[in-house]
């Protein structure tokens, strides 16, 4: 008599990769649907201004955490003077407009952005369990600037306006807001929150 137990494992291991293969397949494609949907939303977001241009994203999804990095340099500072107009680089404008409070804004202003994209387009998001996490990075600093040969210029008071926000959620939060058990105030307090 044949023992078939060896041929029925390799099978069972050969159905459970093409299962896996194609769900990771779906998370890819659902992951840069999502991508670009989200750096649409933040161009776009046309509530408190968040202080920040939107200018990339990147998405990646490994040990059960969905991650959007998010390039997001801060946003031209242009005031009216008597004498004309300063801009971006304008070192003491920029130094003088970015203090601690301003900073503090602007993250307040990307974690309200970032909830309520959840909010709204939850249904963009690939397919993850309750127990997976979903994070978004913003990469905060002065835009890059180089001078005729092409070094980078490195404004005063720059590295204080360096930084990297991250925001994680359970995905358990994430579906609690998307079917109503938290509001938007519950589901901010939940974030995890690291620079």
């Amino acid at each position: 008599m044949v023992n078939y137990s060896k041929y029925l494992f390799t099978l069972a291991f050969l159905f459970l990769a093409i299962a896996t293969n194609a769900q990771s397949n779906l998370v890819n494609r659902d992951k840069e649907i999502c991508r670009i949907t989200l750096e649409n939303y933040l161009k776009q977001w046309d509530e408190e201004v968040i202080l920040n241009r939107i200018e990339g994203s990147k998405a990646t999804y490994s040990n059960n955490t969905l991650s959007f990095e998010i390039k997001a340099p801060n946003a031209q500072v242009i005031l009216n003077a008597q004498r004309g107009l300063f801009k971006e680089n304008d070192e003491d404008v920029l130094d003088m407009f970015y203090d601690q409070d301003m900073i503090a804004l602007q993250q307040e202003r990307l974690l309200k952005a970032t909830s309520q994209f959840l909010k709204d387009f939850h249904t963009y998001l690939p397919k993850l369990e309750t127990n997976e996490h979903i994070n978004f990075i913003y990469q905060v600093g002065d835009k890059e600037k180089k001078d005729k040969e092409g070094n980078t210029i490195r404004l005063k008071g720059a590295a204080k306006r360096q930084y990297n926000l991250n925001i994680e959620w359970k995905m358990s939060d994430v579906k609690a807001l998307a079917s109503g058990d938290i509001n938007n105030n519950e589901f901010a307090q939940r974030a995890t929150i690291s620079k």
